[in-house]
């Protein structure tokens, strides 16, 4: 548990340089949150991701065979990008292996498509970065339902990795 929330329930808190240093993953919704918990501790880059960038490099990891990789171990042709997966650790350990593939996969996997050409606009979502989630505060309600349905579909292909992993 957070030491921050040791002994309580959940509640929102300011975010602080002790629960950035405390989290194993870092999960945003939009780029700015990421940047602002960078800001904090630039040391939890690599573990730092917006949900969407997560559930698109998690789906990557298993389309592209860095998943079965890590599992087999190869050996596979030179200059293949599976060679440098590492390979999958005990059950304590695959949760970390999995934030350290994650943040591999940014260089190696395919970027969002369609980036923005200016900033977003607060009235509207046309400008939004394909790994941001419409903020629904700024946005306007109407923007609930597409902000959830984003979540949960960035959210599947991270908890199906889980899944996989947990299964090994």
């Amino acid at each position: 548990m957070a030491p921050a929330l040791a002994g309580r329930t959940h509640a929102s808190q300011p975010l602080t340089f002790e629960l950035v240093q405390w989290a194993d993953l870092i999960l945003t919704a939009a780029r700015e949150h990421q940047a602002a918990v960078l800001a904090i501790d630039p040391s939890a880059r690599t573990r730092t991701f917006t949900i969407r960038q997560a559930g698109r490099l998690s789906q990557w990891l298993v389309a592209s065979g860095m998943l079965a990789a890590a599992r087999s171990g190869g050996p596979f042709a030179p200059g293949d990008p599976r060679n440098d997966v590492e390979p999958l650790p005990d059950a304590a350990g695959r949760g970390r292996w999995l934030v350290s593939e994650l943040d591999a996969a940014r260089g190696m996997a395919p970027v969002a498509p369609e980036q923005p050409a200016r900033r977003r606009r607060r009235d509207s979502g046309a400008d939004m970065h394909p790994d941001d989630v419409p903020d629904p505060h700024v946005l306007g309600m109407s923007w609930h339902d597409t902000a959830a349905r984003q979540i949960e579909d960035a959210t599947k292909p991270l908890v199906e990795v889980v899944r996989e992993l947990a299964a090994l």
